[in-house]
């Protein structure tokens, strides 16, 4: 699929989740890594952004995920990763989805082939994650300006991805 027709549905889907055209866009480049380290569960993701739902104004959308399915934080060559969890993505956000059967494996580090999509729907720019570590602690991991990083999703059928990225590694547009 060209970039074009890569960013043509991503422009769709973001009208389709956010109720307006998104102003901006993120080409990523960037390799898969070869190793990764789960940090811990994800407890809870924010990020700002504005929802036609909302005027305006930009928020601090919060998500605090619910029951046993829940996403794991990892990090590997520099950057953080979204793995398993049962979610979906629609135009209020963030919503938990225990049909959606993602799971990972449970161990620390482990060798992933980990495809990013060229072109990913933004949600919001990172404002914070907490996380519960393997060994129970709770920790805040928080991004420090921004646009460093960038909450974005791709839908692949009924499935909905969450990434994090970071901008400053990526080819941006303005539409």
């Amino acid at each position: 699929m060209s970039t074009s027709k890569r960013l043509g549905t991503a422009v769709k889907e973001y009208v389709r989740s956010h109720g307006f055209s998104p102003t901006q866009w993120y080409e990523v480049s960037t390799p898969s890594p070869k190793k990764i380290v789960v940090l811990g569960e994800i407890q809870q993701v924010e990020y700002t952004t504005r929802k036609d739902f909302e005027g305006d104004e930009t928020f601090i959308f919060q998500h605090d995920f619910e029951g046993s399915k829940k996403p794991y934080l990892a990090k590997g060559e520099g950057r953080y990763y979204v793995l398993g969890g049962g979610y979906t993505v629609t135009p209020h956000g963030i919503e938990d989805d225990a049909s959606d059967r993602r799971d990972i494996s449970k161990s620390g580090s482990f060798r992933t082939k980990i495809v990013i999509p060229r072109v990913v729907t933004g949600m919001g720019d990172m404002y914070s994650l907490t996380i519960k570590t393997p060994q129970g602690r709770v920790e805040v991991v928080r991004w420090s300006k921004n646009n460093e990083a960038v909450l974005a999703y791709n839908y692949g059928g009924k499935t909905k991805q969450l990434y994090i990225l970071p901008t400053n590694n990526s080819k941006r547009g303005k539409l």
